[in-house]
């Protein structure tokens, strides 16, 4: 079931996003390439790197998410909850920053009308994104 989910999942964010890319074999990691930024960022997209809890999809307290490193809100208001530094940041040296990001649930199903996906973590992530100072 959880391998299917992942390609359901896959398919979905294909068609919404372009590019992806998803680790295959352990499932543990999505990629989405360009993943579209709300207007107050210096670019109008950036990778978003998800990291999943592999086989077990439910625990949604070990969802992780990375963006590009050099991005910056235009409007110049400091967002606490992005470390773009190697505190608190594993993959530093790849050039992403972690955003401090924690899902409050996450109930995902093969019936993405009942259940929860990818798609809904994207739309916490964009929202995330939109707030004036982090969360």
């Amino acid at each position: 079931m959880v391998r299917q989910w992942y390609l359901l999942n896959g398919r979905l964010l294909q068609r919404i996003f372009g590019q992806i890319t998803f680790d295959e074999q352990g499932l543990s990691w999505v990629l989405i390439h360009h993943f579209k930024l709300p207007h107050i960022w210096n670019k109008p997209s950036t990778a978003l790197l998800i990291k999943t809890p592999g086989e077990n999809i439910e625990n949604f307290k070990d969802y992780y998410f990375y963006i590009d490193r050099d991005l910056h809100r235009t409007d110049k208001l400091a967002m606490r909850n992005i470390f773009d530094g190697p505190g608190y940041n594993d993959l530093y040296e790849k050039n992403y920053a972690r955003l401090c990001l924690h899902l409050k649930k996450f109930a995902p199903t093969l019936n993405f009308k009942d259940g929860d996906n990818l798609v809904d973590i994207c739309q916490t992530v964009y929202h995330f994104l939109t707030q004036k100072k982090g969360a």
